[in-house]
């Protein structure tokens, strides 16, 4: 019997524990974690004649005085440009190669994680692929402002999880593993 590919887009907004939250699944599930920033970032280097890693380097509050933007403003300009040119860009980019029968990663990993799922339309396309989302709230940082690219998006029931982070990281743990083995026994879709 053939082992289910698991693929989960993780969506959270600023200043919640994604990329923690996402390592610890990948980690568990055997997954790999995949930024969606690095398809805008490789965009926004380009734009601006530099090197990938010099960019990546940058803090977001890094402000660029001939674009007279942050590098967080020209991200989220950048990837909305791209997903006005082409729906969901960076994911469509990036799972292609992943699911390339030919690629490393499709031997290496049991599926995918990616963080940073900002629009409706990417967790959209992720549950399309069968996929599932999770949404990672945080009281403390419900007051903050989301970025501009950001979209607190609303949970589907039956389809999506929603966690929130209000305890110790022990318990957030405790209720990442729980979820791993709920994700590991879903029938395929």
């Amino acid at each position: 019997m053939k082992k289910q590919r698991i693929l989960i887009g993780l969506h959270g907004l600023s200043h919640t524990p994604t990329r923690a939250t996402a390592e610890t699944l990948a980690k568990s599930l055997d997954l790999a974690a995949v930024r969606i920033s690095k398809v805008v970032q490789m965009a926004c280097a380009g734009a601006l004649n530099m090197n990938f890693y010099d960019f990546e380097a940058h803090s977001p509050d890094h402000r660029f005085p001939e674009i007279a933007m942050t590098k967080c403003e020209f991200m989220c300009f950048m990837k909305k440009m791209l997903n006005s040119l082409n729906p969901n860009h960076a994911l469509n980019m990036i799972f292609r190669e992943f699911r390339n029968p030919n690629s490393m990663h499709k031997h290496l990993f049991s599926g995918e994680i990616f963080m940073e799922i900002t629009t409706e339309s990417e967790a959209e396309w992720i549950r399309q692929q069968g996929g599932t989302i999770i949404h990672l709230h945080q009281e403390s940082t419900e007051d903050r402002h989301p970025l501009s690219c950001e979209t607190a998006l609303k949970p589907k029931e039956d389809v999506d999880f929603v966690i929130t982070n209000n305890s110790t990281q022990d318990e957030l743990l405790s209720k990442l593993r729980d979820m791993g083995l709920e994700l590991r026994h879903r029938p395929a879709a």
